[in-house]
């Protein structure tokens, strides 16, 4: 059995119906107040949401080469289906190819003569799973191509859910156990009203924005001096996401996590370190490795939404990062930055 997700929720539920002092025995409950539950629930649950936000590549595709992407991300488990968005922009140039993720077509790509911007789609197919991991995407060039083309965006989306199961995995609530003359239980199988109050905490916490920045470089940014310097001209801007009425939390309220794709010497000491403008709050990851890789994550905090605000924004501002890079003993390369919610 599953659960339906809905487009939209049919009813907007007001504040304290998801609360215990809002289902206490002596008040009225609707059948119609638990099915509305159970809807919010199940739409929050499998709403989907971005894996890997937008980035600029700008690398120019001669024909008949490629270029690999790489990316850390923080999946959902509830996943199952991924869209994946590249622009390309070309000349006056015939040209075509392919899209692969993890070494997998998935998808061609045609650009003809005075076409000189195209957005292709492509959907993916994946197993479940939260772990937090690399993920790669490569466009490939038809070497009968007429021309070089520009890679200028490259993003991923997780898709909605239409149906959910009902198990601890997925979290779906069952809408029909809830409608007026049901009988109300306690059920591990996500049913009733017991199953609505099993089924909320998931849909408090799911909403985080599991991505937050992207960037990779395929020919790198090389750290060559002892001082810190800039990798970026302008700064990235960023905001942790306000997940629910009263969770509290304000400046520096949201935990991100980040890493960084990068290649040096083993017994280099070279850095990169991040700092948030508008706090100063600094978190640095020192290289470790002597073959490009991901090094290990570290974390940093950043603002969280102001919902009595119009735009949002805690004292008008994002959060923005500075991002800086030194050599250690001996120079390295920079190829990638992710950042999330772990």
């Amino acid at each position: 059995m599953t659960a339906i997700v809905r487009e939209r929720p049919l009813k907007v539920i007001a504040e304290g119906d998801l609360t215990r002092t809002g289902i206490t025995s002596g008040k009225p409950v609707t059948g119609l107040q638990w099915t509305s539950m159970a809807e919010l629930s199940n739409y929050v649950m499998g709403h989907g949401g971005t894996l890997i936000s937008a980035n600029a590549a700008f690398d120019i595709l001669a024909a008949g080469s490629s270029e690999l992407y790489r990316y850390y991300v923080w999946p959902r488990y509830s996943t199952v289906l991924r869209l994946w968005m590249i622009t390309l922009r070309a000349a006056n140039t015939n040209a075509r190819g392919t899209f692969e993720v993890d070494g997998n077509d998935i998808g061609e790509w045609t650009l003809s003569a005075g076409q000189t911007s195209e957005r292709f789609m492509f959907w993916e197919t994946v197993a479940q799973s939260s772990s937090a991991g690399e993920v790669t995407a490569e466009v490939f060039s038809n070497a009968a191509s007429s021309g070089t083309v520009s890679i200028d965006e490259i993003a991923c989306y997780e898709a909605p859910r239409k149906f959910l199961a009902k198990d601890a995995n997925d979290v779906g609530a069952d809408q029909d156990s809830c409608i007026a003359g049901s009988g109300i239980y306690d059920s591990s199988g996500y049913n009733s009203t017991g199953g609505v109050v099993d089924a909320a905490p998931s849909g408090v916490t799911i909403p985080r924005r599991n991505s937050h920045f992207h960037w990779f470089d395929p020919d790198g940014v090389s750290a060559t001096t002892t001082a810190f310097t800039a990798v970026f001209a302008l700064e990235p801007e960023v905001l942790g996401r306000h997940l629910y009425n009263g969770e509290g939390l304000g400046a520096l309220g949201r935990t991100l996590t980040w890493t960084v794709y990068a290649d040096g010497e083993p017994e280099n000491d070279g850095q990169i370190k991040v700092t948030t403008t508008a706090s100063a709050e600094t978190s640095t990851i020192t290289l470790n490795t002597d073959v490009a890789a991901w090094m290990t994550p570290a974390t940093f905090k950043v603002d969280t939404e102001d919902i009595s605000a119009t735009s949002g924004l805690r004292g008008g501002v994002y959060s923005t990062l500075k991002f800086e890079i030194k050599k250690g003993e001996s120079p390295w390369i920079l190829y990638g930055i992710s950042i999330g919610e772990a």
